[in-house]
């Protein structure tokens, strides 16, 4: 339950948080959550071996900020995206999951039943996100006569009005993260 209950909150609260940032990218919601999943279950293994709170604190924290480092060049290098926002991203999925979780585990701890049953909630919610992401990753249709048929310059495969692949371009991802 100690590596669980932190695991459910970083996938489902993180995983949506970049995927809030752009909706279409299966791409991103498996990296999101192959990221997540390697280095919250070391990072909560790495923990459990701390004896005293202060020392566990510390090392919590120093743990979070080598993260926030570690997802940002994960996004940087996977998907394109400039390093600056990508670090500014990861920064606010992991305040975020961070904080959300403190505030339920504080809550909770003194009643396992609740943590099981939030903890199950938030893997069926992370369940449902990836429905989401895959049902709308396939009901795109891909244009096979290459044609800008909604007006942004780039058809569903990536290739623009000029024949040329776009599909690895930054024009091509959502313009937040850009």
């Amino acid at each position: 339950m100690y590596i669980l209950f932190p695991l459910s909150v970083t996938l489902l609260f993180e995983t949506a948080f970049y995927i809030a940032l752009n909706r279409r990218s299966i791409k991103l919601f498996l990296i999101a959550s192959i990221m997540n999943v390697i280095l919250n279950v070391t990072m909560n293994f790495l923990l459990s071996s701390q004896m005293s709170l202060d020392a566990y604190l510390t090392i919590l924290i120093i743990y979070e900020i080598c993260t926030v480092f570690v997802e940002s060049l994960i996004l940087w290098i996977m998907m394109h995206f400039k390093y600056w926002k990508t670090l500014l991203f990861s920064f606010c999925a992991n305040f975020t999951s961070f904080c959300l979780g403190w505030i339920l585990y504080d809550r909770l701890y003194p009643h396992k039943t609740a943590m099981i049953i939030v903890c199950s909630v938030f893997f069926a919610l992370y369940f449902l996100l990836f429905l989401f992401v895959l049902l709308g990753f396939i009901k795109r249709p891909i244009n096979k006569d290459n044609n800008d048929h909604d007006g942004n310059g780039y058809t569903e495969r990536g290739i623009d009005e000029r024949g040329e692949d776009s599909s690895d371009s930054v024009e091509d991802v959502d313009p937040l993260i850009h």
